[in-house]
Parts: structure tokens; sequence; C-alpha cells
């Protein structure tokens, strides 16, 4: 007696052959492993059919997704596309501006990433955007601005500022009383960018509630705003007690700074102080006589770095009044203070006369400080002697 059984082979990848034969059996009735042998073959196929259908799914996936980028060709852009479209508008070449405003509609992150990066080397005025281009904009940095990620509204802000629309001050001067700090100092930068004049009122109404920043921020627009000089100047003379501010009103030029940094070398902070007389130090703007007093007082500063620029500050300034207290400073404990004060003295009219009195004095320290400088200002290049010992001239200098 014959029975028909289930042969299963394998052939190409996820296709199975499978073929009936005939075989003889010396029995009517199949044994167990029998079963068992169909059974295993017939898992075996499961797998298979399984593999190949996961083998077609994935494909399918990769053909949908190779149709789908092949569709959106047309459209998606590059950062050297936005790059040269962008820099083409800037140099007056409108003609790019209606494909430029399609690549905002359709892919609006990369683009506007790429814009506001080419503003942003640029320097120039604020742009004026065609229509197209700035309402295209515009919809999707609202909606950014609307945003529930702190970070998402900060990043927004940034582009609108390089951007320079205009369009969205409302929602920027909204920005600015943000709960997330990092956002209300962004939306700043971006008024201070597009309407320096709002942003102003903006910055002087929130000095006082949010500190140094809002400050620090009204410094970067003095110079820009001459017809608000004395208003900014009056708020930042009432933030002259923050070391920070005072150090980037040295970054500034404008005399309206400048007038905040003498007023900080007064101040009885000697944090402030220092600040504010390193930062005018490092100018080339003529110190005014008033200073002199203020000075004098801080040659007996508790710090010896504050005390040796407020020598050398009064020998820039140059009024011989103040000779007898730089012949004071000749005895400081500090050798860099006591070389400093003898510097200052060769700058004043009365200076040479001092330094000679003080050499015959009896302060070895004094003494010191006195004979370099007298020497350094000589046009001798021998060695000099000092206390039997002969020292170059050149180390002298670098002594001091």
């Amino acid at each position: 007696m014959t029975q028909s059984i289930v042969e299963v082979s394998s052939g190409s990848l996820g296709r199975l052959k499978i073929s009936w034969g005939p075989r003889r059996v010396g029995r009517e009735i199949p044994t167990r492993a029998d079963y068992l042998c169909v059974s295993t073959l017939l898992v075996d196929g499961s797998w298979l059919l399984a593999g190949a259908a996961a083998a077609g799914v994935v494909v399918g996936f990769a053909r949908a997704v190779v149709r789908r980028s092949r569709a959106s060709s047309a459209i998606a852009p590059t950062w050297d596309e936005v790059e040269s479209l962008t820099c083409a508008f800037l140099d007056g070449d409108n003609a790019g501006m209606l494909r430029l405003a399609t690549l905002l509609r359709e892919a609006p992150m990369s683009t506007i990433e790429a814009m506001a990066a080419v503003c942003r080397r640029a320097e120039d005025e604020i742009p004026l955007w065609p229509a197209e281009v700035s309402n295209a904009a515009a919809d999707w940095l609202r909606a950014e601005l609307a945003g529930a990620q702190a970070s998402t509204r900060r990043r927004a802000l940034e582009f609108v500022g390089s951007l320079g629309l205009v369009t969205l001050r409302a929602q920027i001067i909204e920005c600015t009383s943000d709960e997330d700090e990092g956002v209300r100092i962004a939306a700043c930068r971006s008024l201070v960018a597009i309407d320096p004049d709002t942003a102003v009122g903006v910055l002087l109404g929130l000095v006082e509630e949010q500190g140094v920043w809002a400050a620090s921020l009204l410094v970067h627009v003095v110079d820009r705003l001459p017809a608000h000089g004395s208003a900014i100047v009056r708020r930042l003379e009432e933030w002259t007690a923050s070391p920070a501010l005072v150090t980037l009103l040295g970054e500034v030029v404008s005399p309206a700074a400048l007038t905040v940094l003498h007023a900080a070398i007064e101040s009885p902070d000697e944090e402030v102080a220092m600040a504010g007389l390193s930062a005018v130090l490092a100018r080339s703007d003529a110190m005014p006589a008033r200073l002199v007093r203020p000075l004098i007082g801080l040659l007996s500063a508790e710090a010896a770095a504050l005390r040796r620029c407020a020598a050398t500050g009064l020998g820039r300034i140059g009024r011989a009044s103040a000779a007898v207290a730089l012949a004071g400073a000749l005895g400081d404990s500090d050798r860099s203070v006591r070389f400093a004060a003898a510097d200052a003295l060769m700058q004043l009219p009365n200076g040479v006369a001092v330094l000679d009195a003080v050499v015959d004095g009896q302060d070895p320290g004094a003494v010191e400080a006195a004979r370099v400088a007298l020497w350094a200002s000589s046009n001798e290049d021998d060695m000099f002697t000092m206390d039997g010992i002969e020292i170059r001239k050149a180390a002298l200098v670098s002594a001091r």
C-alpha cells in the first residue's frame, strides 16, 4: 500500500517548492515518526513564508521612500540654493524670491536657518524682504514663538532678529515678559536688532526688574542711538554697582558710556572702581582732571592692583597736584605699585625733581623705584650700578 506525503524544499528566497510523491510503507497506518517528519517540514515552511513576507514589507517601504523622495526633489531646498538666493537678494537681485517663498512654505526650518546664517554674516542694514517671502517666514515663526518649549521660542526669536522681520514686532514685545529668562533676553536682542527705538523703551522699563542683562543690552545700543544717549546714561548710572556691567561699558565707544565709567571710578566699592579704572585705562581717551581726587583716594585701596592702576591713571592725567600722593606711593608695600608711582611721576611736570629727592632718601624700596625710573628714561645704554651690582637697563625695565 502507498501513502502520499509532503516533501517540502526551499527554492529561491521567499518561495516554497511543494511536491507530492508516492512512498511505500509497510503498514496501513503512519507511525508517529511519520507525523513528526511532516510537522517539522511544515513548521520550517512557515518560517520561510514569514521571512519572505517580512522581506516584502521592507522592500515595499524602501520603494515608497524612494518614490516620495523623487516626488519632493523638485521643491526640497539645499543649503547652497537658499544661500545663493539670499545673497543675490541682499545684492539687489529679486529674481529668485518666488522660489525662496516656495521653499519657505515647503521646508521652513531649513530655509530660514540658511537665510539667517547669510544675514548674520552680511551684517548689513535690516533687509526689506518682499511680501511673499516675509509672510511665508512670519507664518512659520509666529507658530514657533507660541511653542510650548522655551528652546523653540528662543531659536525663533534669534531667527527673527537675524532676518529683521519687523512684522513680528508685537510678538517679540510679548516675549519680553516670557516666563523663561533666556526667552526674555532673546526677545530683547531681537527687538534691538529690528527696532532699536522701541527696544530702548522696553529695556528702560526692564532694567529695574531684570538687572544686569537688560542694562548690558542698553549699553550696546548707546552708540547706535545718540538721541537716547542721555536717558540711557542716567539709567545706567544707577547700575554702576555691577562690575560686570562696568566692564561691558569699556567696550562701548560712546562718550555716554565713558561718563558712566568715570562715575564707576568714584564708587566706594573697590571691585566696581577697579572695573571702571581698568576700562578707562584701556581706552585712548583723555582722563578728566576731576578724577585726580578719587584716584588719589584709591592709592590707599586694599587691593594692590587697584593702587597700581590708580598710580597709572594719575600719570595719564599728568597734573602736578598728584605729585605728593605719588611720592608717598613710592613707599608702598607692593613693588609693582612703587614702580607704577615712579613711572607716573616721570609724566608730571615736577615729577623728576621729586624722584631726585627720593633717590637720596632712606627707604630702599622708594630709592630703587626712583633710580630705575630715572635710569629707564635716560638715553644712556651702558650698565646701571645699584648697590654695587651691575644690572642691564633692559632687565630693570622688564622688572617693572
